[in-house]
């Protein structure tokens, strides 16, 4: 993990001379990496570096992963497996709308809305696909207090559309 632009304060007192705490104010300075990531590539560290095999594999390997970690309410963990199935098949839709679902239960709905519009904008897109992905970008505007933005994507729908779309 990566923190950008950490603030740290140490606490006061004889008593605990290293105690303290480390705030970060976006949840977008947290960066999870890959032990083999680039940024890495020269750090020495003091005790060995213990990582497990990875559990998938495949794009729908890693939606399965997700998928169950998002049935157990662990959102960080199913948007970092959802994120790794998209760099095996960055084309699969299905990974890109439940990320986009887990960040709206985050609220972190400016990426929720990137990644619904990502899936609205592409070519060939299934219809059912699409009111999927306009539903949850509708829901990340009004998280981020665009009340006529959502109002415009949930009418974009139609009234038959708007009523089906699922929100998982």
């Amino acid at each position: 993990m990566a923190i950008r632009e950490p603030w740290l304060k140490m606490a006061a007192g004889a008593g605990a001379p290293y105690a303290g705490f480390m705030r970060v104010d976006s949840p977008s300075d947290v960066v999870m990496l890959d032990p083999s990531d680039p940024i890495l590539h020269g750090i020495v560290w003091y005790t060995t570096i213990m990582t497990a095999p990875l559990a998938a594999t495949t794009a729908e390997q890693w939606k399965g992963v997700g998928n169950k970690f998002f049935g157990d309410a662990l959102f960080i963990p199913a948007a970092l497996a959802w994120s790794r199935g998209l760099r095996v098949d960055p084309g699969m839709h299905a990974l890109r709308l439940n990320r986009a679902q887990v960040y709206i239960k985050l609220e972190w709905f400016s990426a929720a809305l990137a990644d619904a519009l990502h899936v609205a904008g592409a070519p060939q897109c299934p219809p059912a696909i699409k009111d999927k992905a306009l539903y949850r970008s509708a829901a990340a505007e009004y998280g981020l207090g665009r009340y006529t933005e959502t109002l415009d994507r949930l009418n974009s729908l139609g009234d038959d559309q708007a009523n089906s779309v699922s929100t998982r």
